[in-house]
């Protein structure tokens, strides 16, 4: 839909592609769910200014969302923002994606920060304008890993494995559903 990822430029058989994706499920009662950012950013956004290590990106992601939110918002009442936010920082915490030497420990809460924010923005965009016509739900899809104590008599094995869930999980549900990182990740 954007080639260079803005909307600069609208690839208009990309719109209309999705346009009739849409149709077509509905035409079969499926009810479409639709996932904004599933892990890939547009390499011109990632060769402009490094896709999420950058803050820039929370408005190409609000810019996209909404022209999303407009040209499919009439038949789509399901809007999830990003799909597993952890996994995506943990691409860009490591080398694995191949364009660039990751600083382990630090660009993975450098990501973390801009996909919640770009989360934020674009819901508060659903929410405020778009929501009152279009009468849809909007979210995220978080991740988690589930922890066990190795020892549930242990109080030190229980606080570690509440100290593991809470890392993992609350990196990002804390922020969106307390308002706050939780005390495990605050430096």
């Amino acid at each position: 839909m954007l080639p260079d990822g803005t909307t600069s430029w609208i690839n208009q058989p990309g719109v209309d592609y999705y346009d009739r994706l849409i149709d077509a499920l509905l035409e079969v009662n499926i009810e479409p769910i639709v996932t904004l950012h599933h892990w890939d950013v547009p390499q011109h956004l990632q060769d402009k200014y490094g896709g999420w290590m950058d803050e820039r990106i929370v408005a190409d992601f609000d810019e996209f969302a909404r022209l999303c939110f407009q040209n499919y918002g009439h038949k789509v009442k399901f809007w999830v923002t990003l799909n597993e936010p952890y996994t995506i920082t943990m691409i860009y915490g490591t080398s694995i994606q191949g364009f660039r030497e990751a600083r382990p420990g630090v660009d993975c809460y450098i990501v973390g920060h801009n996909l919640l924010k770009a989360h934020a923005t674009a819901y508060h965009s659903y929410v405020n304008d778009f929501k009152p016509t279009q009468n849809g739900q909007i979210g995220i899809s978080l991740n988690s890993e589930w922890y066990e104590p190795k020892d549930p008599l242990r109080p030190k094995d229980v606080a570690a494995a509440e100290r593991a869930i809470e890392f993992y999980l609350g990196w990002f549900a804390n922020p969106i559903y307390v308002g706050d990182y939780p005390q495990v990740g605050s430096v």
